[in-house]
């Protein structure tokens, strides 16, 4: 009975919070993104996260660990791949020894290694502003459901704050939806993994013209080291390489305040909320579907770069792109004992040969979780 009875009274005040108001303390620590390109009093910058996004974990030893180099302002990174493809110039029998005329092409398997050409992933961003909370603030609420990243000197989420093991290994992005969360089917990254993809290079769209050239002599048996000469594939692949997207680590936690309210945070500010935006907030549809960036410097709050914004409910890959290539290769040239002329022709002709291509779409998985991202009305 007394159980019950000091069930009730909880259960009678979580209720009287939700519906009334419960005020909850806003912790030192509490990081969150402005959209102004400085943060406000009791606010300050964290100069480590500039030009970076924020990778979620909740192990709080790893918070502050980066990976790669910071964007600057409003800069989609670029990357490239190293390539090999292979060209294959099949034989072609011609009745005549191997001797003397070198015009001609051998037969055989020709392998390409080169570099693509640089472009950037296709991945959507947005650069806002990143401030911490530099004390605990009586006077600022903070709702529950809350998600918020805390500075690296925090090395547990706060009392009344739980982990929000969701993100972990993922990035948060602001979401279209007015309430829960939509993670992507790529996995979780590991702690200071790169972001890594390959590229395909298939015959569908590459092919080489190899030129031809005539023998005075009669095509047949039994020389078989010579090239036929036609429109030939090549295929290959691009070697898997980083996607060159810089990131730090930064312990996330969720808010168990019992309070639906926020109160007295700047009207710059914007929260992550699970649950929904708390009253006098709306979803901030301008910056949905896009990777957060944390302002660089001399950059401006808002602007967008980068590929399209992911659509609502989405899970697949943050971007896809591909990447054109070329490169050239000399044949190795297959005497005979035949003058050029007519006419037994259809020959590959030694020479050195050009190409380009592109690669095939490849996709750079990036681990997310989408959510409401409020802003005040």
């Amino acid at each position: 009975f007394l159980l019950l009875v000091s069930w009730m009274k909880q259960a009678l005040l979580v209720l009287f919070c939700f519906v009334v108001y419960c005020h909850a303390d806003a912790p030192k620590g509490m990081t969150t993104f402005f959209s102004t390109e400085q943060c406000p009093p009791s606010w300050s910058e964290l100069g480590t996260t500039k030009g970076r996004l924020i990778l979620s974990v909740i192990q709080p030893s790893e918070g502050g660990r980066t990976l790669g180099n910071p964007l600057s302002a409003a800069e989609a990174p670029t990357h490239t791949h190293p390539y090999s493809v292979s060209v294959t110039i099949p034989e072609k029998e011609i009745s005549a020894d191997s001797c003397c005329d070198d015009q001609g092409a051998c037969k055989g398997t020709y392998v390409v290694k080169n570099q693509t050409q640089d472009y950037t992933s296709g991945v959507p961003f947005t650069q806002l502003k990143l401030c911490t909370l530099n004390t605990t603030n009586s006077e600022t609420s903070v709702p529950f459901g809350t998600v918020a990243y805390f500075d690296p000197s925090v090395q547990q989420c706060p009392t009344n704050w739980t982990l929000f093991s969701e993100s972990d290994g993922r990035f948060l992005v602001p979401g279209w939806e007015v309430k829960g969360t939509t993670t992507s089917d790529a996995p979780a990254l590991s702690y200071g993994a790169d972001i890594v993809h390959s590229h395909n290079i298939s015959s569908a769209d590459n092919t080489l013209s190899i030129a031809d050239v005539s023998y005075a002599g009669i095509a047949g048996c039994c020389n078989d080291n010579m090239g036929e000469s036609g429109t030939v594939p090549f295929t290959g692949s691009a070697d898997p390489e980083s996607a060159n997207i810089p990131y730090i680590q930064m312990l996330t936690c969720i808010s168990q305040e019992k309070t639906v309210t926020a109160t007295n945070l700047p009207t710059s500010a914007n929260l992550f909320n699970t649950v929904g935006c708390p009253e006098g907030w709306a979803v901030d549809l301008t910056v949905a579907g896009r990777f957060l960036v944390s302002l660089p410097t001399s950059a401006v709050a808002g602007a967008a770069f980068g590929g399209d914004s992911m659509p609502a409910h989405y899970t697949g890959p943050a971007g896809v792109h591909s990447h054109d290539f070329q490169g050239n290769f000399d044949t190795d040239d297959c005497g005979i004992g035949l003058v050029s002329g007519c006419c037994a022709d259809g020959y590959a002709r030694d020479q050195s040969y050009s190409f380009k291509g592109v690669t095939d779409s490849g996709n750079v998985n990036v681990p997310y979780v989408s959510l409401p991202f409020c802003s005040h009305k």
